[in-house]
């Protein structure tokens, strides 16, 4: 899973024809850690999908155009386009599941 440096970075990473996979997570989020781990377990799975983790404190502003009130929150991408939004933690079968829609 890639770390978001810049905004303009994220825009180019969404302009792109893979599906793209975007965690908004921050350090003092428990269930983040956990999130994490579980995209870092389904993304070999899925080489066809880029994951990215967004930091909200960092990127307040890219929190602000997605409309995150809360972490975790996991927004899939395709076509640079908001595919679906999930809120808080859901294992690794759910995940298989969505991307293999």
């Amino acid at each position: 899973m890639l770390e978001i440096t810049s905004g303009e970075e994220w825009e180019r990473q969404l302009d792109t024809d893979f599906t793209v996979v975007a965690e908004f997570t921050q350090p003092t989020c428990m269930p983040c850690r956990k999130l994490a781990a579980i995209l870092q377990m389904v993304e070999p799975e899925h080489i066809d999908v880029k994951f990215f983790k967004i930091d909200v404190t960092v990127f307040p502003e890219l929190a602000g155009l997605y409309g995150i009130q809360s972490t975790p929150t996991t927004i899939v991408f395709k076509g640079g386009k908001i595919k679906e939004k999930i809120l808080g933690l859901h294992g690794k079968q759910f995940f298989k599941d969505l991307l293999a829609k």
